[in-house]
């Protein structure tokens, strides 16, 4: 009796197998064929970056940069970098060309570096490449815009050249403006670490100033609002006193600069948030 019922619960499992695998699964029908997907198609890439001019296009037809969201590394392909050596050779054939970089950023990738915004950033990272093949730093203008809340990267960069005016003198344009740098300190801290960008900066101010002799920096320290503002004024000083002492060992006149501070007076954010306290504490440099 044993031996049937275990004949009768192997049958039943045979059964119920066969009908999973050619009713459920319809793995008995040699005519099907499983479902093959498709792998997604690669993303095109846009090829319409060029160089505008007043309307024209010295350069047109190459691919745009890709970076990656919150990076201002460039991805560079090989269409790229025939697109920065064609760009080298307009502005050496047309050497009263100032070319302006707009980088565009979306609204939620954070700064980069010492710049005011990762479009910036961005903008200065082909500047950077552009000036280690010869290219004077003086020569760009670099801006950059945040994009609406549906943005997105495919077209990263815009390049315009610009025909500088006969007998005025041009300045480039590195961060917020040219004018008006900022540092930012950890806190409580007066202690000083030139970044790359902040270096480049320091560079180009020099060769500005020799070129404006009537041109001065204002170096002005803030802080955000912890501890006492006596102390916090104080701290501001010796930030901007900071400043300065590197700038002068960059080869800028120390008769050209002039230091204050504003402590905790002057707040670029809340002081009721981490965040907001670190954008407090900062030095600006501008130019007068």
């Amino acid at each position: 009796m044993r031996a049937l019922i275990f004949l009768l619960y192997l049958v039943g499992l045979v059964i119920s197998c066969y009908w999973v695998e050619c009713s459920v699964l319809d793995h008995c029908n040699p005519w099907v064929k499983p479902a093959i997907t498709a792998p997604s198609p690669a993303k095109p890439l846009v090829n319409d970056l060029g160089l505008n001019k007043s309307g024209t296009l010295p350069l047109s037809g190459y691919e745009h940069f890709r970076f990656d969201e919150g990076s201002n590394a460039p991805k560079l392909s090989a269409n790229n970098n025939k697109y920065i050596a064609d760009l080298e050779k307009y502005m050496k054939d047309n050497p009263d060309n100032v070319v302006r970089i707009t980088g565009y950023y979306l609204p939620n990738e954070k700064n980069k570096d010492s710049y005011d915004n990762m479009g910036v950033s961005r903008a200065a990272a082909i500047r950077d490449i552009l000036v280690k093949r010869g290219i004077s730093a003086d020569r760009f203008d670099l801006r950059g815009e945040k994009l609406g809340a549906d943005g997105n990267l495919n077209r990263p960069l815009r390049f315009d050249a610009i025909v500088k005016e006969k007998g005025k003198k041009q300045m480039a344009t590195t961060a917020q403006t040219f004018d008006d740098r900022t540092y930012y300190f950890a806190y409580n801290s007066d202690s000083f670490q030139p970044t790359e960008p902040f270096k480049r900066f320091a560079a180009e101010l020099k060769v500005y100033l020799a070129k404006n002799k009537g041109k001065s920096v204002d170096v002005i320290g803030h802080t955000d609002a912890d501890g006492s503002s006596e102390a916090n004024m104080q701290l501001g000083k010796n930030r901007a006193r900071e400043i300065r002492k590197y700038l002068i060992s960059e080869g800028i006149p120390r008769n050209s600069i002039r230091i204050d501070s504003k402590g905790e007076n002057e707040p670029a954010a809340t002081n009721e948030t981490d965040a907001g306290k670190q954008k407090n504490r900062r030095v600006r440099v501008r130019i007068k």
